[in-house]
């Protein structure tokens, strides 16, 4: 965790030095954080409207035509943090997470670290992962399964029959560090399966004006040449 912290906080290049050092990294702490995890299904007759323009001298013409399939498909490791007290911008950024092989609780699990609790109810995103598993569906299946360009639909959850089957709780692991910084909170958080980092890096002045001068200096010898 501190290598991978480390090496993100190097690609910053505006980035202060001392938030490297080991007083800093050390601040790390593992902790299972509660997200929900959704089961999406897709199965049925669906039919969409497909449309095409075409040109005859003058005119201009719009075809509409009706477009019927079949679908069937399901999805499984949509989630969803369902602690309020972990920024959702973070936890999308740190997913996704591997719940293929995920085992029953287990308290020697827990041994050095901490667990976050359940505080947000799972029917709050059921509709967003609805939509996730609709789009990843409409995007890389069925527009490319009709030779008609389709109409998007006012909902696709709706028009791909788009179900939650199932929806269970999981606790993942996360590794999360908040420290200050000249009188601001900054917040790190690291997938603890993927090594995916999302962190609030902060920006040196003195870098940013040192690299906005050494970037003007080629554009004023251009600019006067």
């Amino acid at each position: 965790k501190k290598k991978i912290y480390k090496k993100y906080a190097k690609r910053k290049i505006f980035a202060p030095s001392d938030i490297t050092k080991e007083g800093v990294v050390d601040g790390f702490r593992g902790i299972y954080m509660p997200y929900w995890s959704y089961e999406i299904n897709q199965s049925g007759n669906i039919e969409l409207k497909g449309e095409q323009t075409r040109y005859s001298g003058n005119y201009t013409y719009y075809d509409e035509y009706k477009l019927e399939g079949i679908i069937d498909g399901s999805y499984e490791g949509i989630v969803f943090d369902a602690s309020s007290s972990f920024y959702d911008d973070y936890s999308q950024c740190i997913s996704p997470f591997d719940i293929k092989d995920i085992k029953n609780f287990d308290s020697s699990y827990m041994a050095g670290f901490y667990a976050d609790t359940y505080d947000v109810d799972g029917e709050i995103y059921e509709e967003e992962a609805l939509d996730i598993a609709g789009r990843i569906a409409y995007d890389d299946y069925v527009k490319k399964g009709f030779s008609k360009k389709i109409k998007e639909p006012v909902s696709i959850p709706n028009a791909l029959n788009t179900r939650c089957s199932e929806k269970k709780s999981a606790l993942l692991p996360v590794w999360f560090m908040a420290y200050k910084y000249k009188g601001r909170i900054l917040y790190s958080a690291i997938n603890g399966q993927t090594g995916e980092i999302a962190a609030d890096i902060p920006i040196s002045i003195k870098k940013y004006i040192i690299g906005s001068l050494i970037l003007c200096i080629p554009i004023f010898i251009v600019l006067n040449m």
